[in-house]
């Protein structure tokens, strides 16, 4: 609904894992572009793999943060959605099951989103689907040209109400920064509660000012 005058969506999928996301976006936008990122090497070859057999699908193998180079990345290969940029905090009650602690330690590339969408000649996002485990907030600031243009229309990401990663940005950070560009909560999605009740994450869709005017507010009020 809220792309339904883009006939051909341009569609970032960041920590695309094995191709989840890329599955549903290939079915939900039949004549999209997508590019998919995934930093794990075994992850990567199953998500090329799948991409390869996917129309206009680009696979990279590439972490995203606030500045370009080499970083060290947490991983557990049981487990490897819970891979992160950012290590298991160190103390604090633990919100996420014992055998998803991350052991291991690789190194990763790691570009801004700024400086990729240059290098690329892509002025303009109409979906940025962020799922880095913690690593938004990191990934936003790197991306803090095309906020500032509103060249990103929808931003897909998941956010977290404890903490799940060592020094991670909670929702309300989320928030209070993307507000400062402008971008404003539409809803959330697939909320998790742990046992004493506790909302640990969800997925919560922003939009862009012009998405907002345009779309959201251009339906009728409610009676």
């Amino acid at each position: 609904m809220l792309l339904r005058a883009v006939p051909r969506p341009l569609i970032f999928d960041v920590g695309a894992n094995i191709g989840q996301t890329l599955d549903r976006y290939a079915r939900t936008f039949p004549t999209r572009t997508i590019y998919c990122f995934e930093p794990y090497p075994e992850s990567f070859e199953r998500l090329a793999a799948k991409a390869n057999q996917t129309a206009n699908a680009f696979p990279y193998c590439l972490a995203f943060a606030e500045e370009v180079g080499t970083r060290d990345f947490f991983t557990n290969p049981a487990h490897s959605g819970t891979n992160s940029l950012l290590a298991r905090p160190k103390d604090k009650r633990r919100y996420y099951a014992p055998n998803a602690e991350l052991h291991e330690i690789i190194k990763v590339q790691v570009d801004t989103l700024d400086r990729f969408c240059r290098n690329h000649a892509i002025p303009k996002l109409n979906i940025l689907k962020l799922d880095i485990q913690g690593g938004e907030l990191l990934a936003l600031q790197g991306a803090v040209e095309l906020l500032a243009r509103n060249a990103i229309d929808i931003i897909y990401i998941e956010v977290e109400f404890v903490p799940h990663y060592e020094n991670q940005p909670l929702f309300h950070q989320i928030v209070g920064f993307l507000s400062g560009y402008g971008y404003s909560l539409y809803n959330l999605y697939d909320l998790v509660y742990a046992r004493n009740g506790q909302l640990r994450f969800g997925d919560a869709i922003f939009l862009s000012n012009p998405v907002r005017q345009d779309i959201v507010d251009a339906f009728p009020s409610e009676r």
